[in-house]
């Protein structure tokens, strides 16, 4: 009878086996084609006690940290102290690494002058689905320079667990809890 060699058969079975599961989630580990939008559409009016501030630089700031990267973006205000920012979407090719959770942090600020600057919205968010919260307040951003700086609490679950917090002076909609902030 002829000898058999079981190391040779247990390597090709377990081939076998590691070619199935990458095959099977392979998949859903690389995603060629995704698209990542770190942010909505973003529209507001900027004002000072009631009056508009026009032609006044807004600055968007859109930190990754999945990547360690930040995405730098500005606008003016026209004379009816609107601006607006369209959504930021990225084509990219990612390695989902499972346990490692993927935040978006997006800053928006006005400096008035040396010594005054505004928040319009300072927060971050995990994963790149936009909750509503962020998507109806980004839409309609109302902020008057004379607005203390406020935090504002956001539930994204029915039984108000998963909150989610903002800093801004302006004024947003939608929240469980509000106060100034630092109090």
């Amino acid at each position: 009878m002829k000898k058999v060699d079981v190391r040779n058969y247990l390597v090709g079975f377990i081939t076998i086996i590691l070619l199935s599961i990458n095959m099977s989630f392979g998949e859903s580990i690389l995603n060629s084609d995704k698209v990542n939008q770190y942010t909505p559409q973003i529209n507001g009016v900027l004002t000072k006690k009631g009056k508009p501030i026009d032609n006044q630089k807004v600055s968007l700031s859109i930190g990754l940290s999945a990547s360690g990267k930040s995405i730098d973006l500005s606008t003016f205000t026209d004379s009816n102290g609107r601006f607006e920012f369209s959504p930021v979407y990225e084509n990219k090719e990612s390695v989902k690494i499972p346990l490692i959770e993927h935040y978006v942090t997006i800053v928006l600020t006005t400096e008035l002058d040396i010594d005054e600057s505004v928040i319009i919205w300072e927060g971050s968010f995990d994963g790149y689905e936009i909750e509503d919260y962020v998507k109806n307040n980004m839409a309609n951003l109302v902020c008057d320079a004379a607005n203390p700086l406020k935090y504002f609490a956001f539930s994204i679950d029915d039984d108000e667990n998963d909150d989610y917090y903002v800093n801004s002076q302006c004024d947003l909609f939608g929240y469980i809890d509000s106060d100034l902030y630092g109090n």
